[in-house]
């Protein structure tokens, strides 16, 4: 699947030290049920083997580990060749199980921020939009994030100032603060906007 390695590598002290973020900890109680992360070279190869046998979760895992072990987290920079393989292992995941929220939120997240490759609005709002629809654990941020793109970011959006609102309205009938704040003083939020486009 992909363009996995395909000889047994010996991992960095880091990759053997990579501990879960908390909010995948909270929100993905399932992730740290299925795979733990690896602490021996040992435990690392068969997490390995568990994702050739097409395991979702440990792909994902794979994916997280390589991510914190590359240059991914460097906007512009040519990606190295851990930032390839986690993409890849994010890809697979989602292969494996299109609908795997965790993996659609954080490839939106690579779209929008242009890591590992080019900026693409186009596939990020389309990723975000999937996560809303799944009414999971990362709707909420899909949301926050899609405001973001549709007040704040470059380039063409068509119909951007209502497609925003769309999204601040979701949010707010959500309780979230931000878009609450948002709804609150709209008049104000589209005159930033547009000052701020006009700059750019």
């Amino acid at each position: 699947m992909g363009c996995q390695e395909t000889y047994k590598e010996r991992p960095s002290y880091r990759m053997l030290d990579y501990k879960l973020p908390k909010k995948e900890i909270i929100y993905q109680s399932d992730l740290n049920i299925s795979v733990k992360e690896p602490r021996t070279i040992q435990h690392f190869n068969q997490l390995k083997d568990k994702a050739r046998k097409g395991d979702v979760y440990s792909h994902y895992l794979l994916y997280l580990i390589y991510f914190d072990d590359s240059n991914c987290s460097v906007k512009k920079r040519v990606p190295d060749e851990n930032c390839l393989l986690a993409i890849n292992y994010l890809n697979n995941s989602i292969e494996l199980q299109p609908d795997f929220e965790p993996a659609l939120y954080h490839l939106a997240i690579l779209n929008k921020v242009g890591i590992g490759m080019d900026v693409n609005l186009e596939n990020s709002i389309r990723y975000y939009q999937k996560v809303i629809d799944l009414n999971g654990r990362y709707r909420g941020d899909a949301i926050g994030s899609l405001v973001d793109i549709y007040l704040y970011n470059k380039g063409h959006i068509d119909n951007r100032v209502s497609k925003a609102k769309f999204y601040i309205d979701m949010g707010a009938k959500e309780d979230s603060f931000q878009c609450l704040l948002y709804q609150k003083d709209w008049l104000s939020v589209v005159n930033r906007m547009n000052y701020l486009h006009q700059l750019k």
